[in-house]
């Protein structure tokens, strides 16, 4: 940035008795003096206070605050507005920290801070002969730092906008080519543009919402993006894919858990490396086909069995045609054979999941092996029993 200091012709109502432009002068020349103290401060109480400053390299961030506070005092000095180029500064100020992800609030409160930094060294220097105009200096300051703040939100959302549109269209292509495999090179070039490591162990969530479309908002999307450095969320055919890293998993699963109510959950196991990352996808779409009613989030980890076994269910189909007709007519017995899965195989459990009496149960699973040949007492023909279940609910009642 360029060390001219530069201000707006035009001046502001002055509120000073004749002579009092000489002791503002005397007073913003002695903190000048001390400009580089005043600054050490400034930049020492941003970075304790902001951590998003840990971005900005300390040297670079002393140099910005540096000119900022400068041209501040000047201003004070010729008691006049910032002017076009001192709004041009702060405009390229903006841009350069939304480059490095640091929020407008943020850099509003950094002005503060040094606006603040500031008022304290005008106060130490001030005497008793330009102490009355103390309270003048202070009505400019806050002048000032309502143009200021809108120069910076203006230049600060001009980069976000185009920075949230890249990483928008990075991750979206980044799901991409996760749920196609294979694409090496051209998936680490986008992961390495979306600042991911390639040999970070990744897990994948899959959310299918009750209502498709309506819920995969932008605005949604922007909220998990924010759960961690490493987490990325996209839509994609009509679900929501987020990939969170080892450091971002845990709170993703929190908000998962939380905050996205209705609608059927896969979550995949944690895997190394963006291969790694494909795999647990995988994963997330095959137990996102084994949810049910009651069962609405699913485990790779815990349910693999099933998630296997009904991704290759046309295949299996034709061995179970039988008891899918019978699952169809019969929904009653269909009931409790799953009851009788997800309580495993626990006949009391299974009771009080479809709020029946024990021999109830016991009536029904009898009749569905009458029917089917089935014994859902017996694991191997239990678990035969609740894929043909799953497979009649999954296509419908009329087939």
């Amino acid at each position: 940035m360029s060390d001219e200091i530069a201000y707006h012709p035009r001046m502001l109502d002055r509120e000073i008795h004749e002579g009092g432009e000489v002791e503002i002068h005397d007073l913003c020349r002695r903190v000048l003096g001390t400009m580089d103290q005043l600054v050490n401060r400034a930049v020492d109480r941003i970075r304790e206070e902001l951590p998003d400053y840990e971005s900005v390299p300390e040297s670079e961030h002393w140099a910005d605050v540096h000119e900022q506070l400068t041209r501040r005092v000047r201003a004070l000095d010729e008691d006049l507005v910032p002017g076009e180029r001192d709004l041009a500064s702060a405009a390229d100020l903006a841009r350069s920290r939304a480059r490095q992800r640091v929020p407008i609030s943020t850099l509003i409160d950094a002005f503060h801070i040094g606006d603040s930094e500031v008022w304290r060294a005008l106060v130490a220097a001030s005497t008793a002969r330009d102490a009355p105009y103390l309270p003048h200096l202070a009505s400019r300051m806050m002048d000032s730092i309502h143009a200021l703040s809108a120069a910076l939100a203006s230049a600060h959302s001009e980069v976000t906008q185009t920075m949230q549109g890249h990483h928008i269209t990075l991750a979206h292509r980044l799901v991409e080519l996760l749920a196609l495999g294979g694409h090496e090179r051209e998936l680490h070039a986008v992961a390495q543009a979306l600042g991911l490591s390639p040999t970070s162990s990744w897990q994948v969530f899959l959310w299918a919402p009750p209502r498709p479309a309506d819920d995969l908002s932008f605005g949604l999307q922007q909220r998990i993006g924010r759960l961690g450095a490493h987490v990325i969320c996209a839509a994609r055919e009509q679900q929501l894919v987020i990939v969170a890293d080892r450091a971002s998993a845990e709170a993703v699963r929190r908000f998962v858990d939380e905050e996205l109510q209705g609608g059927r959950i896969g979550i995949g196991v944690l895997r190394p490396g963006l291969a790694g990352a494909s795999e647990s996808l995988e994963d997330a779409r095959l137990v996102l086909n084994a949810t049910a009613p009651g069962r609405t989030t699913r485990e790779f980890a815990e349910g693999w069995v099933e998630a296997c076994v009904l991704a290759h269910s046309r295949r299996l189909g034709p061995l179970l045609d039988g008891a899918i007709q019978v699952a169809r007519e019969q929904p009653h017995l269909a009931d409790a054979v799953e009851a009788s899965y997800l309580s495993s195989m626990s006949l009391t459990d299974a009771a009080a999941r479809l709020h029946l009496h024990a021999n109830s149960v016991t009536y029904r699973l009898a009749r569905w092996r009458e029917l089917t040949g089935l014994d859902p007492r017996s694991v191997p023909t239990l678990v035969q029993s609740w894929l043909a279940v799953h497979e009649a609910r999954r296509f419908g009642t009329n087939g």
